[in-house]
């Protein structure tokens, strides 16, 4: 048994903890040989092992790979999942990094608390990682590459051939007579990692040899820089009592009061913390520039793909950056359980004191979001108060608005969901009625 193979299989028993370990199998040479290694190893006999083929469906022999996946996995003894992914949406990066996202959420899908899935990307795969992390002008985070294990889905992700060349991987191939797939998009030099690979790689390996393992070098340096900028970043969060960080919320003020390098790697922490795409350098300043110290009254933003940063009441926001549209319900004439056209859910709690009558649900009850001139009259009100002003007494952001789902009869409104109820809504001593509950509506601002 290859050195290699004998620490992969020690690093699965030391943390596999009777979980399933999963093995992504696209047929390629380096994931039939990870798979043809595990199974055929005596010492995992006891460790439930699987494997998950996911077609593309970008090729017209795809489904014939699946067909060879399939059919390798039954000489192996191992039970194959077979997944198909339409890329709709292209990814404005292109059909790759589309592809790759797929791919992820796929394998995440597969995966229950604690179990693991392995990757069989190896050295030279990382070495090519740094180099065109390189040269998008990625800092320490992109430049530390594929990290060895990170969370995924509801289990973790590891990719144990890091350290190992992808010639030890073929001789390992040639001595178990192993058959794989060779997929003809792997040449096209139309994809950046195909033009790295085809045409400046050689030329790389033939001037310095042992470059595969000084750029995987240099990718634990850059992991070991990036870990100390997150300690950082961490302290400066606490220096500046930033502590709705976890919800993408961070302290204008704070954030100014740190030097720029500073204010930009909180921000970059922030951002990371919430699993977004990181935006470039020059949005992080504009940010600093344009959202922090804009004019109150002034509501800036910042967009890239990974979402939008927006300021309110000496507050930054990270958020998805989606529309809002209006919606409206059925009418209800009693309490159900529904979904609105803006993903929120609707349930209806029994209650006394406040909430929706029976008789009221018989006149006809709807839900909907804000209709320019909304106004209501709160319980201990004596008056009917614009909606438009009690967002600002609520504190709540422009942005959240439309989001807030009000039930409704007619024209008058009975509640602002997680905000205020309307006077019409006191409950008779002893009567029952219902409150609703909602979920997938953004929470009240403290």
């Amino acid at each position: 048994m290859p050195a290699w193979l004998d620490a992969v299989i020690e690093a699965i028993l030391s943390d596999s903890r009777g979980k399933t370990v999963w093995v992504a199998y696209s047929g390629g040479l380096d994931s039939h040989v990870l798979l043809h290694g595990l199974a055929t190893a005596n010492k995992l006999s006891n460790v439930r092992l699987k494997a998950v083929h996911i077609n593309h469906q970008l090729q017209a022999d795809a489904k014939k790979w699946g067909q060879h996946c399939q059919a390798t996995a039954q000489e192996l003894a191992v039970e194959l999942a077979l997944i198909d992914v339409t890329i709709t949406a292209r990814d404005k990066r292109g059909t790759e990094a589309a592809a790759r996202q797929a791919r992820y959420a796929a394998l995440a899908n597969v995966l229950s608390a604690g179990d693991m899935m392995l990757t069989a990307h190896h050295q030279q795969d990382q070495a090519e990682t740094i180099l065109l992390q390189l040269l998008r002008g990625a800092g320490p985070k992109g430049l530390a590459a594929m990290p060895v294990l990170m969370p995924l889905g509801l289990g973790q992700l590891y990719r144990p051939l890091l350290a190992v060349s992808q010639q030890e991987l073929r001789r390992y191939a040639a001595y178990h007579h192993l058959s794989w797939i060779n997929d003809p998009s792997n040449t096209d030099t139309h994809f950046d990692r195909n033009y790295l690979r085809k045409i400046l790689w050689p030329l790389i390996s033939e001037r310095w040899p042992s470059a595969e393992k000084t750029l995987s070098r240099s990718a634990r340096h850059c992991a070991d820089s990036d870990n100390l900028l997150q300690q950082l970043a961490q302290q400066d969060i606490l220096a500046i009592a930033a502590d709705k960080v976890g919800q993408g919320i961070l302290p204008i003020a704070g954030l100014l009061s740190l030097p720029a390098v500073r204010a930009r790697n909180v921000l970059r922490y922030m951002i990371a913390r919430q699993g977004r795409e990181l935006p470039s350098t020059a949005r992080l300043d504009a940010i600093l520039k344009h959202v922090c110290r804009a004019r109150e009254d002034k509501q800036p933003e910042i967009t890239w793909p990974g979402g939008i940063i927006r300021r309110y009441r000496q507050q930054l926001f990270c958020l998805d950056n989606q529309p809002t549209y209006p919606f409206i319900s059925e009418c209800l004439t009693a309490p159900k359980s529904l979904d609105l056209s803006s993903g929120q859910h609707i349930d209806w709690a029994l209650c006394t004191k406040v909430g929706i009558s029976m008789q009221q649900f018989q006149q006809g009850i709807r839900i909907r979001s804000r209709r320019h001139g909304d106004r209501i009259q709160l319980i201990g009100r004596k008056h009917h108060h614009q909606l438009k002003r009690l967002w600002q007494t609520w504190s709540v952001p422009p942005w959240m608005r439309d989001e807030i789902p009000l039930i409704v009869q007619g024209e008058t409104i009975l509640a602002v969901v997680g905000y205020g109820w309307s006077c019409h809504c006191l409950l008779a001593e002893g009567e029952t009625g219902y409150q609703v509950k909602v979920t997938g509506v953004t929470p009240p601002i403290d």
